[in-house]
C-alpha cells in the first residue's frame, strides 16, 4: 500500500471529492455502483488509500488536473 504524497496512509470521503473536483455525493455513488473501490472502518467511516485513487483515475480515464499535494 503506497501512502499519499503528504504521508498520510488514508484520506477521507470529503478529501478524495474535492481532490477529483466532484461532490461527495458523487463518490457515494460511485462506491455503490463499484466504480471505486474504499475501505470502510466501522458503518460510517470511508477512507481511500492512494493505490485505490489511482487505480479509479487509471481506469476510468478521469480526465481532470489532478494536484495530489496541497
Amino acid at each position: 500500500m503506497n501512502t499519499w504524497p503528504d504521508g498520510k496512509l488514508t484520506k477521507t470521503l470529503r478529501e478524495v471529492a474535492d481532490l477529483l473536483g466532484v461532490h461527495y455525493n458523487t463518490v457515494i455513488r460511485w462506491i455503490k455502483s463499484g466504480r471505486i473501490t474504499c475501505t470502510r472502518y466501522g458503518r460510517n467511516s470511508i477512507c481511500f488509500t492512494y493505490d485505490q485513487v489511482v487505480h479509479f483515475i487509471e481506469e476510468n480515464e478521469f480526465k481532470q488536473k489532478i494536484n495530489f499535494i496541497k
